[in-house]
């Protein structure tokens, strides 16, 4: 999915080679979106949109989640490009 946004930014502004994720992000998988859509107590109780976002934070939590080194050309510390 990061892929086919990249896609869809415009040209002229230079964003596909300005944008940067940082490494210590987790990667939403189909197994994050499929546990929040099967997930009883989120549909009934919280409300989802089923993106996979709060499943995709709670393995990076437990360590279980991949991180974005696996985008390594678009991958930088986010916190020190900012300062």
């Amino acid at each position: 999915m990061f892929f086919s946004e990249l896609d869809t930014l415009d040209p002229t502004y230079g964003l596909r080679e300005r944008t940067r994720v940082d490494y210590r992000c987790p990667l939403i998988d189909p197994e994050h979106r499929l546990q929040e859509r099967e997930s009883a107590f989120l549909n009934e109780t919280v409300g989802t949109t089923a993106s996979g976002t709060g499943a995709a934070l709670a393995a990076f939590t437990l360590r279980q989640a991949r991180q974005a080194p696996a985008l390594a050309d678009y991958t930088t510390d986010v916190a020190h490009e900012l300062n």
